[in-house]
């Protein structure tokens, strides 16, 4: 316990060292530690570091869960009406990290079909069963795998929307990051839209993301300043229409985040 607290006390001196001689991590050896941290449902903070209905900040608090889904939406929908972009009604959705099911319920009454995606199995089943007591029976649940994530492809139709909150701050590397906006794109028709939710860097070396420690540092594996992550979007096939800021997040107490409405060219 008294090792426990003395690390925790010096590990930002840690991290700023680490971060400042650009200590890195492989791939590979990032990919299995994301793996091994998400897989591990019993861990005393999973509920809420996946968005669970009742967990951590959302205990006791209902409105405060459901108003992630129910605010993406409304954001969404703004978005693609301010880019005259609108998807067809009823259209199919798949979410990538669909967590506790909070996006699932209200992006769910928009859908012909929901699918909800993530690398837990057990997130895959939570984020199901709500929607089910939400009286919603369109959902399908895939479990991806975080070293073959294009796998997810070859068992799907392509789809009008993709939606992804929450997620990219926690992917193992940038690099890997843009192996998502690729995979996105392949799974879209012609003409459909990705809503893409990352964290920002800004000229604070803080706000940059990191390659190692995935297990104490999951918050913040991932950032992109935003011209860069447009860029990226235009380099990899999609047509970047629009792009709103959060800088304070009150929802779940968390900042800089950059909200993407991506096309697919038809």
């Amino acid at each position: 316990m008294v090792i426990h607290k003395v690390l925790k006390k010096f590990r930002p001196a840690v991290d700023r060292i680490l971060d400042s001689i650009g200590y890195k991590q492989s791939d590979l050896k990032i990919r299995s530690d994301a793996h091994r941290f998400w897989d591990d449902s019993s861990a005393k903070n999973f509920g809420v570091n996946s968005h669970w209905r009742g967990h951590g900040i959302f205990e006791n608090d209902d409105e405060r869960w459901l108003s992630i889904g129910q605010r993406n939406v409304t954001k969404f929908e703004r978005m693609a009406l301010l880019a005259d972009t609108q998807p067809p009604k009823l259209c199919r959705i798949l979410e990538w990290g669909c967590g506790g099911g909070a996006n699932a319920i209200a992006f769910g009454r928009i859908a012909s079909q929901f699918v909800g995606v993530d690398i837990s199995q057990k997130s895959v089943e939570e984020c199901l069963s709500q929607m089910k007591l939400h009286g919603l029976n369109h959902g399908i649940g895939i479990l991806a795998d975080i070293h073959r994530p294009e796998s997810v492809a070859t068992s799907l139709e392509p789809v009008d929307v993709v939606v992804c909150t929450y997620v990219f701050e926690l992917l193992p590397t940038r690099k890997y990051a843009l192996r998502l906006i690729r995979l996105f794109r392949d799974l879209l028709k012609p003409g459909g839209l990705a809503f893409i939710q990352l964290r920002y860097a800004t000229s604070k070396m803080s706000t940059r993301g990191r390659n190692w420690g995935y297990r104490f540092g999951f918050s913040r594996m991932v950032t992109f300043f935003l011209d860069e992550f447009w860029h990226a979007a235009s380099q990899n096939g999609f047509r970047p229409v629009c792009v709103d800021l959060l800088p304070i997040d009150d929802t779940v107490s968390e900042e800089r985040y950059a909200y993407f409405l991506l096309e697919k060219p038809a």
